[in-house]
């Protein structure tokens, strides 16, 4: 048997969300200063606190949930100073945030009981698959599911609205990751008790295996679809030298069928319609009369006020079930986003994904490679602070908000730096011409420039040129 070495942890929980006193406080401290700060009225684990070894372990827990797996960095504080003068006797612990932890990772809070401490290995204690999944994430390097907090809250916010309004578009630039944040929406929607959605291969995998089965459907939307290919249209099929016409369900008819309960099957699991690229397309004539079918009481179900309609090709009754959930996703750039008029956006709700540089920090492991893709990020998008000096900013056009515009991060995320160049000459460099060639953004005489530091992968120094040209200037003199 596989020796492993012991590990040694602690367990604290710092009380529910909305007590009484400075709990609710200790999860903020922790995550602005990465401290954990225990006075007197927490005596039981002020005295475990400052008994943990530089280097323990912690599982940071609240209202018995989950949030962060950290390590002690430092000896034990016993100062007022830090810890601010409403505290009395504090133990002040600085720990290095290791990992989030997805809110959905279901564990035997019993197994976790407050205070538990001492070394861990798989005979020793109950919580070992559960640590040792978390450890193993870190050290293959693996992404975890909320590589910033924000990310965690989102898909959690994007799953009980899903819930509510069973109709949501994901808005945003190219490469803000609305692709994957569809796959993981409906994953988590569809199997409620997945504990992998800090691993992107698992979730892709488990997406496959839901899409296989039945339970998410997908399509893209683009110019010429209609009515009859997306609910139920008449079809030719050669037979010999014959030509015969009959009915054919369309990849929404299809799902819906399959989303309603019958006799055998009563369960009411979800399923999931993702629809991609959906402004692309006229999405008032593909529904037709069904975009009214869509309000959440119009289901069959659970609907406060559920509609059937007759199809005209079939005459058969059509309703839609409670259980099926629609995932839209949009580019914000997109000249056809006029497309989605008010009767459509009355029945989605839109969210809007942005571009985040805290991705290409987590998601990148070498540092070279980390600090030059977030220089490529800041020069082309800005970082948040001084965004007016940034390529984006400085060659808008028209009334388009600056955020649209923007790089989305998966851009930037590669391994090497020759991969990151490549996606540079070959990614970047031609959405922005094409945004230029749009007019989008507009075009500029020094972008060529921009662009051959881009290619070479190194950020475009003006003053070095502007140096450059004067030097050769004086020379020809």
């Amino acid at each position: 048997m596989e020796k492993e070495d012991p590990i040694y942890y602690w367990h604290i929980d710092l009380g529910e969300a909305n007590s009484e006193g400075n709990q609710p406080s200790l999860m903020t401290q922790l995550e602005s200063s990465h401290t954990i700060t225990l006075t007197e009225k927490h005596q039981f684990l002020r005295k475990y606190l400052s008994a943990q070894p530089q280097g323990t372990l912690v599982l940071v827990c609240q209202d018995k949930k989950p949030k962060k797996l950290c390590k002690i960095t430092d000896e034990p504080h016993l100062t007022n100073e830090e810890a601010g003068e409403q505290s009395l006797y504090p133990v002040l612990r600085s720990v290095e945030i290791l990992t989030n932890v997805p809110e959905e990772n279901a564990f035997n809070t019993e197994d976790f009981q407050q205070g538990i401490c001492g070394f861990f290995t798989k005979q020793a204690k109950k919580q070992y698959p559960y640590m040792k999944k978390l450890l193993t994430q870190l050290k293959n390097g693996t992404p975890p599911s909320d590589t910033s907090k924000s990310d965690t809250l989102l898909l959690n916010e994007c799953v009980s609205l899903l819930k509510e309004k069973k109709n949501i578009i994901l808005q945003g630039a190219p490469g803000t990751g609305k692709t994957y944040m569809t796959a993981s929406l409906a994953v988590a929607l569809c199997n409620p008790s997945f504990t992998g959605l800090e691993d992107h291969i698992k979730v892709m995998d488990e997406y496959e295996r839901l899409r296989q089965e039945g339970q998410i459907a997908f399509c893209t939307f683009h110019q010429s679809m209609d009515y009859e290919d997306f609910v139920e249209g008449v079809k030719p099929e050669l037979q010999g030298d014959h030509v015969s016409y009959k009915i054919e369900a369309g990849i929404f008819k299809q799902i819906c069928e399959r989303a309603h309960t019958t006799e055998e099957d009563t369960s009411t699991k979800p399923h999931i319609l993702i629809i991609d690229e959906i402004n692309r397309g006229n999405i008032s004539r593909i529904f037709g009369e069904l975009i009214t079918l869509l309000e959440a009481d119009k289901r069959t179900g659970e609907g406060a006020h559920p509609i059937k309609v007759k199809l005209p090709y079939s005459k058969g009754d059509f309703s839609v079930p409670s259980n099926l959930y629609i995932i839209g996703t949009m580019n914000t750039t997109d000249r056809s986003t006029g497309s989605i008029d008010y009767a459509v956006r009355r029945r989605f709700a839109f969210i809007t994904l942005k571009t985040d540089p805290e991705v290409i920090k987590t998601c990148i492991k070498d540092d070279a490679v980390r600090a030059k893709a977030l220089a490529l990020f800041k020069q082309i998008n800005g970082d948040g602070t001084d965004e007016a000096t940034s390529f984006i900013a400085t060659h808008k056009a028209g009334d388009f908000d600056l955020e649209d515009l923007k790089v989305g991060h998966s851009y930037f995320i590669a391994e090497t730096l020759e991969a990151l160049q490549m996606k540079m000459r070959y990614e970047v460099i031609p959405l922005l011409r094409e945004y230029i060639k749009d007019g989008i953004l507009q075009g500029k005489e020094e972008d060529e420039k921009y662009f051959a530091a881009w290619e070479k992968g190194e950020c475009f120094n003006p003053s070095v040129a502007e140096a450059a040209t004067e030097a050769s200037s004086d020379s020809e003199a």
